[in-house]
């Protein structure tokens, strides 16, 4: 009798599972449905089509505040992970590209007539 080789396939494995903890900005996690929430009002007040790069800008402003709100509020019930001065940095660097993003000024809306102002134009006189 001859002898044939066969190539072997070569056996997989399955591969096991381990199950990995969730990325800061999953949003499965509190603080990433916060970082989802803001980023849709931060766009919502500049409405229309947002850029790309103000886009970028919405979402790192969305994810510092949200993390600072969250290190706040474990700060608060008495877990600190971080010293209180980098939780202060963190604050304030949220807050400035919060500002950054001048949002009090894309969602002014024109000022309204006041009454006498009002009157006036519709009686036809100037005030």
């Amino acid at each position: 009798m001859t002898r044939v080789d066969v190539a072997a396939a070569p056996v997989r494995r399955r591969r096991r599972y381990i199950p990995r903890p969730p990325k800061p900005f999953d949003k499965r996690t509190r603080l990433g449905r916060r970082r989802k929430a803001l980023v849709a009002l931060f766009s919502a007040q500049v409405g229309g089509d947002v850029p790309p790069a103000l886009a970028v800008r919405i979402t790192a402003a969305a994810e510092l505040l949200a993390l600072s709100e969250h290190y706040r509020a474990q700060f608060l019930n008495g877990e600190a992970p971080i010293p209180v001065d980098d939780l202060i940095r963190l604050e304030r660097l949220a807050h400035a590209t919060l500002r950054a993003l001048h949002l009090d000024q894309r969602g002014a809306k024109p000022k309204q007539p006041s009454l006498s102002e009002y009157l006036a134009a519709r009686n036809g006189s100037t005030p």
